[in-house]
């Protein structure tokens, strides 16, 4: 890109020491999907020490500026020269006001879904990155903000003409990974990068060949994001109330290598948080999660609770979202 707008090179990706651990966040009738998202937010370490460092709002000219409000959020979790827990409060994205200018369509009190917060969630951070920039910014600059920076990756989809073995490349941004239940997260994220012939009515029409051809079309990771979101897709969108419980066997490290394109790397990343959906539907059941903190102890964070917990217990639930 001929313009970056955030210097990653100065995000910090781990704790420089340990910091208070974060409080409970009341439930205002439903808001569970958001509560258990934001304290994953807070177990990402880039995340956190960007925003208690108040680069953003030092520069900030915005009345109504998401990123401004994720700032203050993260200061009452970690209050300076906090070393305890704190009480648990309310997060001011969660008051009826907030949240109708984070997603019109949310209503107060009504239970949504965790997935959808956090890509509306992450969409306004980015608005909020590029308040300020020229509108005709083209999208790779736009792929420089702090929110890239953090959770941004790049999937690539490869076409290869049988017939005369040209390649196409097409590149797709990447903020969150949604994939298929399965057995285990390898074979989840195997699925997504599995190999498909393009053959019969779906033959693909070669630049080369100038002509329908058989083909074989695959998608691999091409940029690893520094902080990788997982979505598992538990939910059927068109009978609202289906859900997949299935477990998926979850790990503490992953190595992506083996989903990367060829020539392209990635290290193995670490679990930080993991966001949990109990109950049959989307629009119904419990949302809670569960965060590593900085001293390395897991807790679990169910709406104001919060207890400390085993690395096992954690691996043992039915994960809806995961934060690497």
């Amino acid at each position: 890109p001929s313009t970056i707008l955030f210097d990653a090179s100065v995000l910090k990706q781990s704790w420089p020491s340990v910091v208070s651990a974060p409080p409970g966040l009341h439930n205002l009738g439903n808001t569970c999907y958001l509560n258990s998202t934001m304290q994953c937010l807070m177990h990402v370490p880039g995340l956190v020490l960007y925003l208690l460092s108040s680069q953003h709002s030092e520069t900030c000219r915005m009345n109504h500026c998401v990123l401004c409000r994720l700032e203050d959020h993260a200061k009452k979790v970690f209050p300076a020269n906090g070393t305890k827990r704190g009480q648990p409060f309310t997060p001011s994205m969660a008051k009826p006001a907030s949240l109708k200018q984070l997603a019109k369509h949310f209503r107060p009190g009504r239970q949504e879904d965790a997935h959808e917060f956090l890509v509306l969630l992450l969409d306004q951070l980015q608005a909020s990155c590029l308040q300020g920039q020229p509108k005709n910014l083209d999208h790779r600059a736009k792929e420089t903000t702090l929110v890239h920076a953090l959770f941004g990756g790049h999937l690539r989809q490869q076409i290869t003409c049988q017939k005369c073995r040209t390649p196409s490349n097409t590149y797709e941004a990447l903020l969150a990974l949604s994939v298929d239940v399965c057995n285990t997260i390898e074979q989840s994220l195997a699925r997504v990068t599995s190999a498909e012939a393009l053959v019969g009515k779906n033959r693909y029409l070669c630049a080369h060949c100038k002509s329908l051809q058989e083909a074989r079309k695959q998608t691999t990771l091409y940029r690893a994001p520094c902080t990788l979101i997982v979505h598992f897709k538990r939910f059927h969108f068109a009978a609202r109330s289906s859900k997949i419980s299935k477990h998926v066997q979850i790990s503490e490290r992953l190595d992506v290598s083996k989903y990367m394109a060829q020539g392209c790397t990635a290290m193995p990343y670490t679990l930080a948080g993991v966001v949990v959906h109990d109950g049959g539907g989307v629009s119904s059941g419990h949302y809670y999660a569960y965060g590593k903190q900085s001293n390395g102890v897991w807790a679990e964070y169910n709406d104001s609770c919060v207890s400390q917990v085993s690395l096992g217990k954690v691996l043992k639930q039915q994960a809806y979202m995961l934060v690497y």
